[in-house]
């Protein structure tokens, strides 16, 4: 399995940040989830998913006042089952 362009800290647990996407013609608000790395493995790894490889987006995404600026990242799974 591939999940990919996930907003992803590592220094901080996971947190919810406002999205408003103006810019790109949506007139509308909305959250979106930073996800910290550990806390995503350890959730896919949970669930029978492998990392085989891991893949860095070349975008930041910076959001004032947040704990943390997030790379996004792709990852590759195997399911190897519980």
């Amino acid at each position: 399995m591939y999940v990919t362009r996930m907003p992803i800290v590592e220094h901080v647990p996971s947190f919810v940040v406002l999205q408003r996407p103006y810019g790109h013609g949506y007139h509308a608000e909305y959250p979106g989830w930073f996800l910290n790395r550990d806390e995503f493995l350890g959730e896919a790894a949970g669930v029978g998913l492998k990392l085989l490889r891991e893949f860095l987006i070349s975008e930041r995404a910076v959001v004032p006042n947040a704990p943390e600026a997030a790379d996004y990242r792709g990852f590759l799974f195997l399911a190897t089952g519980r």
